[in-house]
């Protein structure tokens, strides 16, 4: 059912199928599949993301701003590009955080990456 083997009681009870435009930081004006790696995926060395739900998911944000912020705020989060793309509810379930603007998003098993297209890809500072 899941792109990956998940730790217990993950995604939590109350994640939900959603269809809804999101936005996501992107390392190029092309996406590939490195742009959509969870936590676990990018650091599958470090034991403290092997039992956390949310190294399992994928970040997106509820508006072009709060993903903008999100890459001011955040040490590890680089990009140059934002890609604007349509959450359905075939894709997975999601968790919202309003404060920040934040989805954190599991993917199913039937999840495709070569299927899954930004409408737009906007540059940051001028890339």
């Amino acid at each position: 059912m899941w792109k990956k083997e998940l730790p217990k009681s993950c995604p939590p009870t109350h994640a939900i199928e959603k269809e809804v435009e999101l936005y996501r930081v992107l390392s190029s004006d092309t996406p590939t599949e490195a742009d959509f790696k969870s936590y676990c995926d990018l650091y599958p060395d470090n034991p403290r993301f092997k039992n956390l739900c949310k190294a399992y998911a994928l970040s997106f944000y509820d508006t072009l701003d709060n993903a903008l912020l999100a890459l001011t705020r955040s040490t590890t989060l680089k990009g140059t590009h934002i890609g604007t793309y349509q959450l359905n509810k075939t894709h997975g379930v999601c968790e919202f955080k309003e404060g920040h603007g934040h989805y954190s998003i599991w993917l199913y098993d039937n999840w495709d990456f070569n299927e899954f297209n930004p409408t737009t890809i906007s540059p940051i500072n001028g890339n």
